[in-house]
């Protein structure tokens, strides 16, 4: 996703970061997230090609361990075949549309390695997506942090693959914003004005922000003088920008894809970071051959920006650096906020095949 760059460095001046919310263990020379390149406006470069050692120390190292080494619930099953058709959905994260034009690379080169047709499956939000999931409409899917999970919660036999490395971090950002000319200087201004959020399966749009007012002790159910929803973060970014709202809730990258979509994000300022949140998990659906998933994760392993085919598919696209193996733990603070047990163990998965 390698993006123009955007003029925002009244923006970034403007970004205090909370502890914790630094990337301390990159190595030295890449950029830390939501610090500006020397040579740049805006947010930290993407596709360097150091693969950031946050996300392992080469492409595809685990921080946690490879979930193939897991032991597997008894309960679980496997196909024994294929499926002729191997069906990708992604979390519609900014429109189904905009996403499906992101991914159309990543399936391509799929289908290329997997020696099988790859079709990408659109949804209409995110539970249409964890829906088609649990209807085993899909085969391989990337959830967005809280639809991961609520979807493990559930469904215990769901594969967790990979998780995403963007700009050389496996976290992202999430962002309270206001118009540049707001008089809105600080969190307990934003009593009694309008607010935006993004839909509440949005772990940077709606749980991280709402945790975030409530430690500040702003009740976000009362506060506000009226509450919107985008449909996604663009939607909401938009009601922003258009003056439809005073304040509005959503992810980091968000500036920039904003901007690619016209809105403009030049007239928007960052009033406060409200959480570090680990990236969308890429996981196999319960019951999906193994030696499929193994395939799929070794093959988006590979795609990754230190090659020349992975910085065109990726960096250009989806400004990613792409994917490492992880542990279901590193989401564990996104449990923790959203109330839903602590998993013990690994991956869990593996099974038997019937």
């Amino acid at each position: 996703m390698s993006m123009p760059r955007l003029g925002l460095v009244s923006v970034l001046a403007a970004i205090s970061l909370g502890a914790g919310c630094r990337d301390h263990s990159l190595p030295p020379g890449f950029p830390a997230r939501g610090e500006p390149d020397a040579e740049t406006e805006g947010p930290s470069p993407p596709g360097s090609p150091s693969w950031p050692r946050e996300a392992g120390h080469s492409p595809g190292e685990a921080k946690g361990g490879d979930w193939r080494e897991d032991t597997p619930p008894a309960e679980c099953e496997f196909e024994r075949e294929w499926p002729e058709t191997i069906r990708i959905g992604v979390t519609p994260y900014v429109g189904s549309a905009v996403v499906e034009a992101e991914f159309s690379g990543v399936v391509e080169y799929l289908a290329h390695e997997l020696r099988r047709p790859v079709r990408f499956v659109p949804s209409v939000g995110y539970s249409d997506l964890v829906e088609k999931l649990e209807r085993n409409e899909v085969d391989v899917v990337s959830l967005a942090p809280l639809s991961y999970v609520r979807a493990k919660d559930r469904s215990p036999c769901m594969a967790l693959l990979l998780t995403q490395v963007s700009r050389g971090s496996t976290h992202y950002s999430s962002y309270i914003m206001v118009r540049a000319s707001s008089d809105i200087s600080t969190i307990n201004d934003l009593v009694g004005r309008s607010f935006a959020f993004a839909p509440a399966d949005s772990a940077s749009g709606y749980l991280f922000p709402r945790a975030f007012l409530s430690r500040q002790g702003i009740d976000p159910d009362s506060a506000f003088s009226r509450v919107e929803h985008g449909t996604e973060h663009l939607s909401t970014l938009r009601l922003l920008a258009e003056g439809k709202v005073d304040a509005a809730a959503t992810f980091d990258r968000a500036v920039q894809l904003g901007r690619r979509a016209g809105i403009d994000t030049g007239r928007l300022r960052v009033l406060a970071v409200t959480g570090h949140i680990p990236f969308d998990a890429v996981c196999a659906r319960p019951g999906l051959n193994r030696d499929l998933a193994v395939r799929v994760q070794d093959a988006l392993i590979r795609l990754n920006s230190t090659t020349e085919e992975g910085r065109d598919i990726l960096v250009h696209e989806m400004e990613l650096n792409g994917w490492v193996r992880t542990s279901d733990s590193l989401y564990d603070p996104v449990r923790e906020i959203a109330g839903i047990p602590v998993r013990g163990g690994g991956n869990s998965v593996g099974g038997r095949t019937p």
